[in-house]
Parts: C-alpha cells; sequence; structure tokens
C-alpha cells in the first residue's frame, strides 16, 4: 500500500490531470465580475510575468464558490478569515507562475497539440462524450474569455504540473517515515483518570 502512494503521489500525469481539473473549475461558472474597477492593475509580478486582478479575482471568486458549495450555506465570515483564501489565491497563481517559469529554463515544451487534445478531453466542453465546439466557444465568453487566453492557461498549467511532477519524482519516503508520520497524524490515547477532588486532602 505504501508503495503504491508513493508512486502515484510522483506521477506527472496524476499531477497534470489534477492541474487541468482545478483549472477548468476556476474557469466554469458564472462571472465572478469586475467590480469597482477589479481587472484593472496588478496584484503581482513574478519574473516578469504579470498576475492581474482580473485573473486574481476570477479565481479567489471560484474558490469562494467551491467552499460554498462544501460547506451548504454555512461558510460565514469567520470560516472564510480561517481558510484564508486570498492568501491561498494569490501563493497558488505565484507558485504557478515559478513553476512555468521553471519548465521553461528546463527546456520543458507543451505543444499546442497536446493543449488541444487536453481541452477535448474535458468533459465540460463534451456532448454525449464527444467534444462539442459551440459548447466550447458559449463557455468561454459566458467566463469573458477568448480561445487563445484559455488555451495558454492550460498550456501553463501543464507546464507548471509537468515540472511539479519532475520534483515529486526526487522524493522518495522510506516506509517507517510514511508508517511514522501516519502514525503520529493520526494517534489516539485511551486516558483514564481519576478526579478527586480537592477537600479530601
Amino acid at each position: 500500500m505504501l508503495e503504491y502512494i508513493r508512486k502515484r503521489s510522483s506521477s506527472v500525469y496524476v499531477l497534470i490531470a489534477l492541474g487541468v481539473i482545478i483549472l477548468v473549475f476556476i474557469f466554469w461558472g458564472g462571472d465572478s465580475g469586475d467590480k469597482a474597477g477589479g481587472g484593472q492593475g496588478l496584484v503581482a509580478v513574478v519574473g516578469g510575468e504579470r498576475i492581474s486582478v482580473k485573473e486574481y479575482e476570477n479565481v479567489l471568486g471560484r474558490q469562494t464558490e467551491y467552499f460554498r458549495g462544501i460547506f451548504k450555506g454555512q461558510l460565514n465570515d469567520e470560516m472564510l478569515k480561517k481558510l484564508d483564501l486570498k492568501k491561498r489565491t494569490l501563493d497558488g497563481l505565484v507558485n504557478r507562475a515559478l513553476a512555468v517559469q521553471e519548465a521553461d529554463r528546463q527546456g520543458i515544451l507543451i505543444s499546442g497539440k497536446d493543449v488541444q487534445g487536453a481541452i477535448a478531453a474535458m468533459q465540460v466542453f463534451q456532448q454525449n462524450g464527444v467534444f462539442d465546439n459551440d459548447l466550447y466557444q458559449s463557455t468561454l465568453k459566458a467566463n469573458r474569455l477568448n480561445a487563445a487566453e484559455f488555451e495558454k492557461s492550460v498550456k501553463d498549467e501543464m507546464a507548471a504540473a509537468k515540472i511539479q511532477g519532475k520534483a515529486a519524482e526526487g522524493v522518495k519516503a522510506a516506509d517507517d517515515e510514511v508508517r511514522d508520520a501516519y502514525l503520529t497524524e493520526m494517534r489516539k490515547i485511551n486516558l483514564e483518570y481519576l478526579e478527586v477532588p480537592p477537600s479530601r486532602f
């Protein structure tokens, strides 16, 4: 079992699939809106790559809706504060930008054919299990995206997933380390005690 977990956790294909699913989720759903001039300006510049307010707000909006769905309307301001979605969102965008830049540095290439194949395999763009170009275009339009923007995002996500998978391949954990980490996380203690009132002394 431990060997299986290690193999799967370092699979480039698993990471790419997860990255693409997350990417589709980010862009799927209603428009998050450009409130109060949102979409203008920058939230960060990473190695020359600009992360816009619009991109940040879109991702933050999708993540917020995701957690609202999980908590079924019970997500309040205090819980949102504990989740710290604003920081998580920015960290995620910065990490992706860094991973894409490292992929470029290492010469990891994602072809147009790879991108087209990944998009065609996404169920949100399929009708009866077959890619539907009209559905694809209408979905992008509903999210105020053009095909070039979305395809670049898919390409970046795939490049980031590949570089992260490459890094994970070099990380090996011994059976004892995995077992110890599991026991530390899951250990429960059966404790018996006797309560003695101070007045008896």
